[in-house]
């Protein structure tokens, strides 16, 4: 995903490949800390596939360039898995 300091209501997504049969609690990391802000944790719900969270890019107000940054989702239960 291609974006730009300062950009809103930007949206990602935790997607399992099954529904998982009760509330699973996945934390979510993202490297580097300072560029892009994501919650701590999302829960997708019993029965549900996946669940979307709210993701803020920082604006410094400095002309830095094109950076990157890894969202990283950890479950308790299986393999971590990132996206960049």
């Amino acid at each position: 995903m291609r974006v730009r300091e300062g950009d809103t209501n930007l949206q990602g997504t935790v997607l399992l490949s099954v529904p998982t049969p009760t509330n699973l609690v996945v934390q979510l990391q993202c490297n580097p800390t300072n560029d892009v802000i994501v919650p701590l944790e999302v829960v997708v719900p019993a029965g549900l596939r996946s669940v979307q969270f709210p993701i803020t890019v920082y604006d410094d107000l400095l002309l830095d360039g094109p950076q990157g940054a890894t969202i990283t989702a950890i479950f308790p239960d299986r393999a971590p898995d990132s996206a960049s």
